[in-house]
């Protein structure tokens, strides 16, 4: 007797294809992610279930990607149907939010032309 099916009625199994491996598998390009319908509701939530499993910062920016045209952020994950390869991109990682100022770097010409009188470009 076959052992039943892993995942649920709904289930959907999406293979990842990710521009650079993750940092959870770095040395996997390619793998299999078993969704449940109650999982993601639209595309943003499917980009944070695989930031989640994959190892990525929660300030990485990822895209999706459907037979080359990009999945809104917005749109209902109901686009991604069973079997779907995905690409995955990592966009940027985003700033957080720092209330000090970076320090300043100062320009030593800047510096010797205003001790000598003279005027900076």
């Amino acid at each position: 007797m076959a052992a039943p099916f892993a995942g649920g009625p709904g289930s959907v199994r999406v293979r990842l294809h990710f521009d650079y491996p993750p940092p959870a598998s770095p040395t996997c390009g390619v793998c299999w992610l078993l969704l449940e319908p109650s999982q993601v509701r639209l595309v943003t939530d499917l980009c944070s279930l695989i930031r989640d499993k994959f190892g990525f910062s929660r300030r990485a920016k990822l895209s999706l990607f459907l037979d080359g045209a990009l999945l809104p952020p917005t749109e209902s994950a109901r686009l991604v149907r069973d079997n779907d390869a995905l690409r995955v991109k990592l966009e940027e990682i985003i700033r957080g939010d720092n209330t000090e100022k970076p320090p300043m770097v100062s320009d030593p010409l800047k510096s010797d032309r205003n001790k000598a009188g003279g005027r900076g470009f």
